[in-house]
């Protein structure tokens, strides 16, 4: 297993819906590995690997999530574990304390939906430490309640023994008072000890009497140790309160809160001493003292965001006066650092907003103002980029966007070189520069001729135009596109253009953009009638330079996806229910010679011979030599209309001229024979479409990325995730 099969796996085999966030980069991962599986599996093996580029460091960014996520995992078992121990014993005597345990355990499974990892480990390990406190109330309520049995076991007049027990309740008293939260229940330890003294002094004079205030002591003990169980739960939640804070005051951000997070402090010192005061305070205070917990952590999380923003900050104003601000030709990066300022202002804006992610949000857009306004200036004075200038604005969907942006905004001057080393890095193809002209021939003939064009100082209009047209394409399309390796131009004379399926070359040899004439689509003539769904958008007229340029784009698409080819053979009109029959003509033969009644041999033969040829004629069957020789002859005017010299898709006419049933058959380039719904020809784009399955895909293709196709076209969908 390679690399990136073994991380991948490994996030797999540790993956759960619960952990939210980084659940979903594993699944985007995954889509990422199929991806380039997929493309390996067609032999895009470039495109592969460009997909795995970083592909095992950002699974090991989301294993670090993962392994956050076990943790949780264990101080929730753990905690729950705890809790559940609690659950099974006799909670009644301790109701408040319960309560408490389960609001902790509530707000931590919350904390934990809302995929607040961090939070929820805290919160289950204070579970823990309150299991703890409640375990040890518990047992006190046990012990409580042995000794409440023994005394119901003391024999009428045994003295002696109610002289023990009242010893014993004399040192369990002791015990509590020893206990920094006595000082909150003084008063309640004080009735408890006098109503001691009294049963001690009825021991002789009225033994029941004796018993009984013995026994209300103890029931009143048992009260006082659950009300000290929620006095030390509170004093641990104020403990925790006082820590937070003291860590805040120690963070490189606390002036940015000091005064709020003093307030709070003292709000934790006015609960305290109302449960002084007061145990019937206890509840409130306790609603109060967890508040401020509340305020703490979420302060420590503004006051982390903060230090980060203002850190990230600091390192762009830097980099924007020290490489921008400060460059010697500073006005060529004008629009850069005008939108860097903006983009800070706003960041500033939302961090006193305190929406951090809105934010950092625009402190990136500042960032990537930096390296674009050095591109910029770079490229406007006609420096020839490195690749490596370029690249670093690919992988990042925003900062691509940005690079188009300063293509698309460099003067109409800008050099052929420049814009080339932009073009490949883009693309991920080669690009060729030709030139078409007319010269001579041998016999004085006139003839376009292509000869290589090396002269890279030129302005360069038509690689601009070609650039912001594939600018506007999936990267799918062109960057991660083995079948698109080479970009060959011809300016000058319009020679056409072509996609060589063999050396994966786009050949746009459309000559000049700015001379170029409009493309035509949606004719009636080409197609017929059209519903309105299927007739293209009106607005601005598409050039025969852009159109084709995506026309021929689209061919290596198709050539990598094999989309036209998973189709072939399909009986309705979806995609076009093209067949594809190349030489083997025999059941086009047969629809022909069943419209005339003739031998398919024959028809077969003079469509693989050609216009003129003569095949040998069979015998007359069913008729006379002459009608014979009359339906051989509609025979051969039908296959000849057909021919690709011809061009029988370009209308509708033509069309019609060719079908038979619910097909139209003809010859698409010589030698090669195809065959399409004829239901299809009045939802397409143009009569060129229904020339080959390929075309038919192409001319589709340029429809959509040219926004002609309406929104309800059936072929957008597909379109848009091919």
């Amino acid at each position: 297993m390679t690399a990136a099969d073994t991380a991948m796996q490994d996030l797999l085999d540790r993956d759960d819906a619960a952990m939210g966030p980084a659940h979903d980069q594993i699944t985007a991962l995954k889509a990422r590995y199929d991806a380039a599986r997929k493309d390996a599996t067609m032999d895009q093996f470039n495109a592969a690997v460009r997909k795995l580029k970083g592909f095992v460091e950002e699974c090991e960014d989301v294993a670090d999530k993962v392994d956050h996520f076990e943790l949780y995992v264990a101080a929730r078992d753990t905690a729950l574990g705890e809790f559940a121990k609690i659950s099974a014993a006799d909670t009644a005597s301790i109701a408040p304390l319960f309560a408490r345990l389960e609001g902790k355990r509530d707000n931590a499974l919350a904390k934990a939906a809302a995929y607040d990892f961090d939070m929820a480990i805290t919160l289950f390990e204070e579970l823990v430490l309150d299991c703890a406190t409640a375990a040890t109330t518990l047992d006190g309520q046990k012990a409580f309640g042995e000794v409440m049995d023994r005394i119901s076991e003391i024999s009428d007049g045994d003295r002696d023994d109610l002289r023990m027990s009242i010893e014993a309740a004399q040192a369990t008293l002791k015990q509590l008072r020893s206990n920094p939260s006595a000082m909150y229940v003084k008063a309640e330890l004080d009735a408890a000890l006098a109503k001691l003294q009294q049963s001690s002094l009825k021991l002789d004079e009225d033994f029941g009497q004796s018993r009984d205030l013995l026994s209300e002591v103890l029931e009143d003990a048992r009260d006082i140790s659950v009300l000290m169980g929620q006095v030390d739960q509170l004093s641990d939640a104020a403990q925790l309160a006082r820590d937070l804070a003291a860590k805040l005051a120690a963070h490189p951000q606390y002036d940015e809160e000091k005064d709020a997070i003093e307030a709070a402090l003292g709000r934790v010192e006015t609960a305290i001493a109302a449960v002084r005061a007061d145990t019937d305070a206890l509840a409130a205070s306790d609603t109060a003292i967890e508040q401020v917990i509340a305020e703490l952590r979420a302060t420590r999380t503004t006051l982390d965001a903060h230090a980060k923003y203002a850190a990230e900050r600091s390192i762009i104003r830097f980099e924007l006066n020290s490489k921008l601000e400060k460059h010697k030709d500073r006005h060529l990066a004008k629009p850069d650092i005008t939108q860097a300022h903006e983009a800070l202002d706003e960041a500033e804006v939302q961090a006193t907003a305190r929406d951090y992610p809105k934010a950092m949000a625009e402190l990136k857009k500042a960032k990537g103002r930096v390296p674009a306004g050095l591109l910029r200036i770079k490229l406007q004075g006609n420096e020839v980029p490195k690749p490596e200038d370029i690249r670093a604005f690919l992988g990042d969907k925003d900062d691509t966007k940005l690079l188009d942006e300063v293509i698309k905004g460099l003067e109409p001057d800008i050099q052929r070189k420049v814009v080339a080393v932009a073009f490949k890095e883009r693309f991920g193809c080669d690009l060729s520069m030709m030139t078409g002209q007319y010269v001579a021939d041998t016999n004085g003939k006139m003839v376009k001729q292509l000869t290589p064009d090396n002269d890279m100082d030129r302005d360069a209009p038509n690689i601009r135009r070609f650039y912001d047209l594939m600018a506007a394409l999936p990267d799918s399309d062109t960057l991660d596109n083995d079948s698109f390796l080479i970009f060959e131009h011809a300016g000058g004379v319009q020679t056409g253009s072509a996609y060589n399926f063999v050396n994966k070359t786009v050949k746009m040899h459309e000559g000049e953009a700015k001379t170029t004439a409009i493309y035509a689509i949606s004719s009636e003539l080409e197609l017929g009638g059209q519903d309105d769904l299927y007739k293209t958008k009106d607005g601005e007229a598409v050039s025969f330079f852009s159109w084709n340029t995506l026309h021929e784009v689209a061919h290596a698409v198709d050539d990598k996806t094999g989309f036209m080819a998973g189709h072939d053979g399909e009986d309705n009109d979806t995609f076009g229910g093209w067949k594809k029959y190349r030489s083997n003509v025999d059941e086009i033969a047969r629809a022909i010679a069943g419209e005339y009644d003739f031998d398919s041999t024959y028809v077969a033969e003079y469509m693989i011979k050609g216009k003129g040829s003569k095949p040998p004629v069979p015998e007359p069957d069913g008729c006379d030599a002459e009608e014979w020789a009359r339906r051989r002859r509609d025979c051969e005017i039908w296959v000849d209309r057909a021919r690709s010299t011809e061009t029988p898709w370009k209308t509708k006419v033509t069309a019609d001229a060719c079908t038979i049933g619910s097909r139209v058959y003809h010859e698409s380039q010589p030698g090669d024979w195809v065959s399409y719904m004829a239901s299809a020809r009045a939802k397409g784009v143009t009569g060129y479409q229904f020339r080959a399955p390929a075309e038919w895909f192409s001319e589709l293709y340029a429809a959509h990325h040219s926004d002609k196709l309406k929104d309800g076209h059936p072929a957008k969908a597909w379109l848009e995730t091919l």
